[in-house]
């Protein structure tokens, strides 16, 4: 965690920027002892094009890997951004659990985690909005259920064998 700490303090807000500075670092470290040694020696005009050689294919090969590094840090981003969608909206995305490798096994628990939360989250609000005892909405579960219907309340209301008052007393009583 050292490592990444101090590459945090370099690239606070990117983590494909602390990758990328590790790879960039891994391949121009050898590239700039084979120009400073060259220097050092004194080029002669095949050891120049050598070394140019050796320096296209050098940044050609960190482009090609910067590129792929990147591509391999996509399910990443895709759990970042289905934890960061179900954090502002609700919004569960299923993560795919084709793969065996840590970021598939992350995929996995994200998904585990996301789903278990949600269930809870409908849990707590299925006990607000409902009388524990009949299961019928409350009043907080009603205004949810009707927050955006148009104007005006309906309330329909079905008594167990009420057609007894009906009879006994009439349905003027009733």
């Amino acid at each position: 965690m050292v490592f990444y700490r101090l590459l945090s303090r370099l690239f606070p807000e990117s983590f494909v920027a602390k990758v990328y500075a590790v790879v960039t670092a891994a391949f121009a470290l050898p590239m700039l002892g084979i120009l400073a040694y060259g220097l050092q020696a004194g080029f002669d005009e095949l050891d120049r094009t050598l070394v140019a050689v050796v320096l296209s294919a050098g940044c050609a090969g960190l482009v090609l890997a910067l590129l792929g590094l990147r591509a391999l840090l996509d399910p990443v981003f895709a759990v970042a951004g289905a934890l960061d969608r179900w954090g502002r909206v609700g919004q569960v995305q299923i993560l795919p659990e084709t793969y065996s490798d840590e970021v598939g096994r992350l995929m996995v628990r994200t998904n585990r985690m996301m789903a278990r939360a949600q269930r809870s989250l409908d849990q707590s609000r299925q006990e607000a909005d409902t009388d524990p005892l009949t299961g019928a909405l409350n009043r907080r579960g009603a205004e949810r259920l009707l927050r955006d219907a148009p104007a005006g309340w309906l309330m329909l209301i079905d008594l167990d064998q009420f057609r007894f008052v009906n009879d006994r007393a009439g349905q003027g009583e009733g």
